[in-house]
């Protein structure tokens, strides 16, 4: 009876010498890994058990919170293991041997989108705006000869003299001067008058473009107006203010000798241009002067 008992308490003694001995072999395995990565970062911890052919994960613990990091074999400069130095393919070949298992704790998964440096290089401070700058060009948009339009290109500048996008609203306003016929007067208007939204994925490169067409206004058909003229563009930046640009613009481009056709033909284009409206003549040429046949 009694040897029975003693024959229990071996087995016992055996089945706990043997968990313990798993106990110290597995603790073994928990070597101390350190990479250095192609871009500088220094990651130290143990090898986790998600580790695959593609990606090394490396495991830290500390205070019952475990942060696991990926990183691509392909990312590895170099690698330290308990100390000494290992080549990156030997420690991917024997991975499978140093895989451990994370102990209880909240884990973390921390996965870097960039370097540190690069996001050194993308922090830029963007401040509050304080100007718009803005520039216009006569534009051609369909299949006849004059301009139908201005293009305009728009860049918002803040305080640190960065372009920045914007979301908001575009106001623009074209004035010029007429010389009304046979009264002598001069009169100052608005000849057209846009709006057009704006936002942030309008930027391209710190500048916007807009095309602004001519609706019913044809200045190329209107001889009272004067040729020079001036966009004013006022711009709502949403959640900051209002802002405004002036520029001079011609309302046709220049040519000495469409002006002087105008002058004396009474139209800007020959008969055969294509044109968008039909063009009066008048029967006068420079130089040739009728005279009263009472003279």
């Amino acid at each position: 009876m009694r040897s029975g008992r003693l024959t229990v308490w071996w087995r016992r003694f055996v089945v706990l010498v043997g968990l313990c001995a798993g106990l110290a072999i597995s603790s073994n395995l928990r070597a101390d890994v350190e990479i250095i990565t192609s871009d500088g970062r220094v990651l130290t911890g143990e090898v986790d058990s998600r580790t695959t052919a593609d990606t090394l994960w490396i495991r830290q613990e500390s205070d019952n919170i475990i942060l696991a990091t990926p990183v691509n074999w392909a990312a590895i400069s170099s690698v330290t293991v308990e100390g000494q130095p290992m080549d990156v393919a030997q420690l991917s070949a024997s991975s499978e041997q140093l895989v451990s298992e994370a102990r209880f704790g909240f884990l973390a998964e921390y996965e870097p989108k960039l370097s540190i440096r690069k996001v050194e290089e993308q922090l830029v401070p963007i401040g509050r705006v304080t100007n718009i700058e803005m520039e216009a060009v006569l534009v051609n948009l369909d299949r006849d000869v004059e301009p139908d339009g201005y293009e305009v290109a728009i860049a918002v500048v803040d305080e640190y003299g960065h372009d920045v996008p914007v979301k908001g609203s575009l106001y623009v306003r074209l004035e010029g001067e007429r010389n009304v016929h046979h009264t002598g007067r001069i009169r100052f208007e608005v000849f057209e008058t846009w709006t057009q939204p704006v936002a942030p994925h309008d930027f391209v490169d710190g500048v916007a473009m807009y095309v602004l067409p001519f609706r019913a206004f044809a200045p190329e058909f209107d001889d009272e107006l004067r040729p020079a003229a001036q966009l004013n563009v006022r711009l709502g930046v949403f959640g900051q203010g209002n802002y405004a640009s002036t520029v001079p613009v011609p309302l046709w481009y220049y040519s000495e000798f469409r002006d002087r056709m105008q002058m004396f033909a009474g139209s800007r284009f020959f008969r055969d241009e294509l044109t968008s409206r039909v063009r009066h003549y008048k029967n006068n040429q420079p130089g040739i002067y009728r005279r009263p046949w009472s003279w």
